[in-house]
């Protein structure tokens, strides 16, 4: 929106600062993922059923979901036909559709990685060695093919592998500080100030702001975004699960906790809507609470309609079904 030139007030500049929400979604995507693939028996995750279940989930929340806002793109001329093959092949990814390809190429990924840490590290070291060699070497293989396959550079897993992996490798210490009731009680106050102190560290690294504070390039400039932003997305997560409970307590706010619910649809279907309401004769604050109101609308209707019936359908208790008890 703020790219738009739609803002509360006018020194809330967030132009070119979207990429930092889809780094926190690629860190969270992971650590949930991986999360719940831990608390599998190890048995579990060398059997087909298991991925097969996998796979089927992965497919149902995505693609459906994409697929549907793909034609309507092209039926109200944001896309052009000829694009739209190339997209459910996750060869392109016009506009902020880069993502999706991205994410769906983890999909691919994680659960070699997870055979490797939770299977073959648990019945024997060199097992588990072996097993992560096979996965590097899948990985390598993954990125020469996808080189091959994407039509442009954004839509490559290997640029922004770093966010993912921090949040499988997050998902590893959240359950070991989990396991020890002693250092998550002494601890909470420092993870914490570390998650609000990577608030305040991602803050300065939005273009508006680092423009104005750094008179030369920074530390870690803006090519290694991926790594950073995902390390410091950990740290709040962390401190989100694992502080003293204020951060906590200010995500659980409903309106916060309902855009997370609907969140995948406005993602997918903001894009429609910028030029369009940013065209209406109003102040730019009004506008931008068009806007928002507008996007969560047909978010609303796209989720009821089609992601929970989707949602519903289950080949078995899947890999990545909500576990009891986790608190995110």
């Amino acid at each position: 929106a703020s790219d738009a030139g739609m803002r509360l007030f006018p020194g809330a500049d967030l132009n070119r600062a979207g990429k930092y929400g889809v780094y926190l979604f690629f860190v969270l995507s992971a650590f949930l993922l991986t999360l719940q693939l831990s608390m599998k028996p190890p048995e579990e995750l060398i059997k087909a059923r298991t991925w097969a279940a996998y796979a089927l989930r992965r497919f149902l929340r995505i693609f459906p979901p994409y697929a549907v806002a793909l034609v309507a793109y092209v039926l109200m001329r944001k896309l052009e036909l000829i694009d739209l093959a190339q997209h459910l092949a996750l060869r392109e990814g016009a506009r902020h559709f880069w993502t999706i390809p991205v994410e769906v190429k983890y999909y691919v990924l994680l659960p070699a990685i997870a055979v490797s840490l939770f299977w073959g590290w648990r019945r024997h070291w060199l097992l588990g060695l072996g097993c992560v060699m096979c996965t590097c070497a899948l990985a390598i293989g993954l990125s020469i093919v996808d080189r091959r396959w994407a039509l442009r550079e954004a839509v490559l897993l290997a640029p922004n592998l770093a966010p993912f992996l921090i949040g499988s490798a997050l998902a590893l210490i959240y359950s070991a500080v989990l396991r020890n009731a002693v250092a998550r009680t002494r601890c909470a106050p420092w993870f914490e100030t570390a998650a609000f102190l990577a608030l305040a560290t991602l803050a300065m690294r939005l273009p508006a702001i680092n423009d104005h504070v750094f008179t030369s390039k920074p530390l870690l400039g803006k090519e290694f975004d991926p790594a950073v932003c995902g390390f410091l997305w950990s740290v709040v997560l962390l401190g989100a699960l694992h502080g003293k409970g204020f951060l906590a307590a200010c995500l659980k706010w409903n309106v916060l906790r309902y855009i997370g619910l609907i969140s995948f649809s406005m993602y997918l279907w903001h894009g429609k809507f910028l030029n369009d309401v940013d065209d209406l004769p109003a102040p730019s604050p009004v506008r931008l609470l068009v806007y928002v109101a507008v996007v969560a609308a047909v978010a609303t209707v796209a989720y009821f309609l089609v992601e929970r019936p989707l949602a519903r359908l289950r080949l078995r208790a899947s890999a990545d079904e909500p576990v009891k008890g986790l608190p995110i």
